[in-house]
């Protein structure tokens, strides 16, 4: 269950968004095939922000249910493709930040 929010400054935003929209249906099938989940399990979001200049101009929260059979490795190593997605759509260098969540204490109310 990867949950993905990238926040892009808005300036940023105005060049590459199409582009990075664009990207989202092959990052999601890449996620989905590293982490071994249904694409249904798979959300992603792009949101246009302001910030702070001497903050990245371009971050990704991924959000991981933590499993037995899903190793830290395995999921270092799809984050290091999603910087590289994400980076090359963006043509800017794409912050990553992981946090896997016990799925005892996660919960969606649909």
């Amino acid at each position: 269950m990867p949950l993905m929010s990238m926040q892009i400054a808005h300036d940023l935003w105005t060049e590459c968004g199409s582009t990075l929209e664009a990207a989202l249906p092959e990052i999601r099938q890449m996620l989905c095939r590293e982490l071994s989940v249904p694409m249904e399990f798979c959300h992603l979001t792009l949101v246009p922000v302001y910030g702070l200049p001497d903050q990245a101009q371009a971050s990704a929260d991924l959000r991981v249910l933590e499993k037995p059979e899903r190793s830290l490795e395995q999921v270092r190593a799809a984050a290091l493709k999603l910087q590289d997605m994400l980076s090359a759509a963006a043509q800017v260098r794409v912050a990553v930040r992981v946090t896997m969540m016990d799925p005892a204490r996660y919960f969606a109310l649909r």
